[in-house]
């Protein structure tokens, strides 16, 4: 029933602070004084669901008993803990421990129909969900961020009377989404949301977002763009789209960068409603070659007179 030694860690910490049951032959335990906390034997891992906590003995004693780091490590080194679940992330405000096998578990989470309405409502098929490993949790769709060649954050995503846009971990900071794309492509489309670049990418168009919405692009991305010789910024038809477009194109270049708002649309109107429309890979291509703009074409561009 246990995957490892990190499964009877987190029942005896469990059961020390709010006691443990069992329903006969289960592999899920219950605690008895929090009915949201359960842990799954097999994968040696729990869910506190009502804090929105997940992760194994390291994360039970920094998230649930308020141990820092350290404190947690050297708790567990009593115990032949093992963690191969982690890495551990350098923040300006701390170390943030984060847990790539939780992909693939949120991903196992969200493999059938109901749980992939959100991703299908838009339009995004199951080669792209399998590809990019999107998931469930708690009511919430994943979207997994790697940057750097690792595991990063997730964005979680729910409709509904409480619809949101999160993220999973606090204090990671701003990210970009699919960047490894960068390394191999001249050109490339940069869209406000993940859904957006996750459309586009299924057109085959390559394309990259970040988690931190239209007005938060940072400027220490310019690295990643050193190569690319075209630049498309499709950011939403409303005011914050507008506004953070054009901060990208400042960053990257009013040379080589291109703005597209969907113009004449209706208000917020974005990627995943032009497909929605009935519109095609080539015909998104050639309305943004033909009617995207530089800065510097732009009214109120603060570039006037300077060229």
């Amino acid at each position: 029933m246990y995957e490892d030694d990190n499964a009877k860690i987190l029942e005896k910490l469990i059961d020390e602070d709010f006691g443990i049951e069992y329903r006969e032959g289960s592999r899920w335990g219950k605690a008895v004084k929090h009915d949201s906390l359960v842990l799954d034997r097999e994968k040696g891992i729990f869910y506190f669901n009502s804090k929105h906590i997940v992760g194994v003995p390291l994360t039970y004693l920094m998230d649930v008993r308020g141990m820092s780091f350290q404190q947690a490590r050297e708790y567990l080194s009593k115990y032949k803990y093992v963690d191969t679940f982690s890495h551990t992330i350098n923040t300006e405000t701390g170390d943030i421990v984060v847990y790539p096998k939780l992909v693939d578990i949120f991903y196992d989470s969200g493999r059938s129909s109901d749980r992939r309405v959100y991703w299908y409502s838009r339009g995004i098929n199951d080669t792209t969900i399998d590809i990019f490993r999107l998931g469930w949790y708690n009511g919430f769709s994943t979207v997994p961020i790697y940057m750097d060649g690792s595991f990063r954050q997730f964005q979680l995503r729910m409709d509904g009377e409480k619809r949101q846009i999160r993220n999973f971990y606090r204090g990671v900071g701003p990210l970009l989404f699919n960047s490894d794309v960068l390394k191999v492509v001249d050109d490339v489309y940069i869209t406000e949301g993940l859904t957006d670049c996750l459309r586009l990418g299924q057109e085959g168009i390559p394309s990259v977002s970040h988690n931190t919405g239209a007005g938060g692009w940072q400027e220490q991305w310019y690295k990643y763009f050193l190569h690319q010789k075209n630049i498309y910024v499709i950011f939403d038809n409303d005011q914050a789209g507008k506004s953070g477009a054009k901060k990208v194109a400042k960053n990257l270049g009013i040379y080589r960068t291109k703005i597209f708002n969907f113009s004449g649309y209706e208000d917020k109107y974005d990627v995943v409603n032009f497909f929605q429309d009935g519109g095609t890979r080539k015909e998104f291509i050639e309305l943004v070659k033909n009617r995207s703009k530089y800065l510097f074409e732009l009214e109120d561009n603060g570039y006037k007179n300077k060229r």
